[in-house]
């Protein structure tokens, strides 16, 4: 296995090498090698759910298969307007989950290495194979093995609001970033009572209050149940007025209901409920869910040292871009 220069044991700022089943640095400091990937945490984690939501629905969310560009549409925004910024450039990507921005990043030219919290570093290599221009580990953003300025690009989108404190998440994710090199993040933006897809909605308040108490595999299977229980109510309600009343009542449902509904906004979807089902567990199941306005992101970047190109409310909330000095 070759070990991207990028990556060093922290504790002695030593490169590492590898033998059958680990990789190592001269001062004794080893770490397993588990199905071709380095673990650098233990996956018992609070991210445990998110890995077996990404290895569960491994494909879901690739553009390759979703039929539409949704993934490559959040990511070119959140770059600027320009994916080719990206070509020939070497970018971490932080949390990369089943490699939904991977794929897209690989096919605009980029070298990424891509790691997550959880286990969906196995789906994330699943889905894009072995290939000189992408390597995987699993490792914590706080805790990361990576040298300082390693990187032309970072890129951490659907991750910071989860992670125990989003501005030590930043500060950390700003060391990786090379003199002139590029941040780029997003957020959940605070709540806003009108929008019914809300994660703080009554019945999701609730629900993710109990989920998050319960073993992971017992959440999962709870939360599934639910879904195949309420989505057909949702399929029915979505078709056109059928009797009166019909649209006030979906509208009335859709606050109600926990379960995310992707119907209306992303009607072109290969599989929506899939989708749904996904986002749904995503919501109800996270260790740590932060909300943050676009001034508390810009003071977040600017107290790591970066200057701010860009901070506006889009996509899931907040995005962001910012550069090293």
């Amino acid at each position: 296995m070759e070990i991207p220069t990028e990556l060093h044991c922290k504790a002695h700022e030593l490169p590492f090498q590898a033998s059958e089943g680990a990789i190592w640095c001269a001062k004794g400091c080893r770490y397993p090698v588990t199905r071709g990937i380095p673990r650098f945490v233990e996956s018992g984690n609070y991210a445990k759910s998110f890995g077996r939501q990404w290895n569960e629905w491994r494909r879901t969310q690739l553009d390759s298969v979703s039929g539409i560009s949704i993934t490559r549409d959040r990511l070119e925004r959140c770059l600027g307007g320009r994916l080719d910024v990206v070509r020939h450039k070497s970018v971490l990507e932080a949390g990369c989950g089943a490699g939904r921005f991977t794929e897209v990043l690989l096919g605009a030219g980029a070298r990424v290495l891509s790691f997550d919290l959880s286990t969906a570093v196995d789906a994330c290599r699943e889905n894009i194979g072995e290939r000189p221009d992408h390597y995987v580990f699993q490792a914590d953003i706080d805790d990361a093995p990576i040298a300082s300025g390693a990187f032309d690009i970072v890129i951490c989108l659907g991750v910071l609001q989860h992670t125990p404190s989003p501005e030590r998440s930043i500060e950390n994710l700003a060391r990786f970033v090379r003199p002139g090199g590029l941040l780029v993040i997003d957020h959940y933006a605070p709540h806003d009572s009108r929008n019914d897809q809300s994660h703080r909605s009554a019945s999701r308040v609730v629900l993710r209050t109990i989920a998050i108490r319960l073993p992971p595999r017992i959440a999962f299977t709870l939360i599934r149940m639910i879904c195949r229980v309420l989505i057909p109510i949702h399929r029915i309600l979505r078709r056109p007025d059928r009797f009166r009343g019909q649209g006030r009542l979906r509208s009335w449902f859709r606050r109600f209901s926990p379960v995310m509904d992707y119907y209306e906004s992303l009607p072109n979807l290969a599989d929506v409920e899939a989708w749904m089902t996904l986002d749904t567990h995503d919501a109800l199941t996270d260790r740590y869910k932060h909300h943050r306005t676009v001034e508390e992101i810009r003071s977040a970047l600017m107290s790591a040292g970066l200057v701010v190109e860009a901070v506006y409310y889009d996509g899931n909330g907040v995005e962001a871009r910012a550069r090293r000095r």
